[in-house]
């Protein structure tokens, strides 16, 4: 499992990711459509990005998890289950 070290995240990057998660499924007609699960950590300061998922997705779960990161300092984080 990896974990984000800095509280500092680029929004940006993590939007664009899910977008081109979403981009990434075929919609011809000789494909068949199956879901797909995205897994995104996030420190627990990135309300607002948390927030901003939930509108965009009704299905998603949001857990309080903690762990240590790479610094071994122990830290608050969110998985958000798409």
């Amino acid at each position: 499992m990896r974990l984000l070290r800095k509280p500092d995240i680029d929004l940006l990057k993590i939007t664009t990711w899910i977008k081109m998660a979403e981009d990434m499924s075929s919609t011809a007609s000789n494909t068949i459509p199956f879901p797909t699960l995205t897994i995104v950590y996030l420190v627990t300061e990135a309300d607002g990005l948390i927030e901003e998922i939930s509108q965009k997705y009704n299905n998603i779960t949001v857990e309080d998890c903690n762990g240590f990161f790479n610094d071994g300092v122990k830290r608050d984080y969110k998985k958000i289950t798409i």
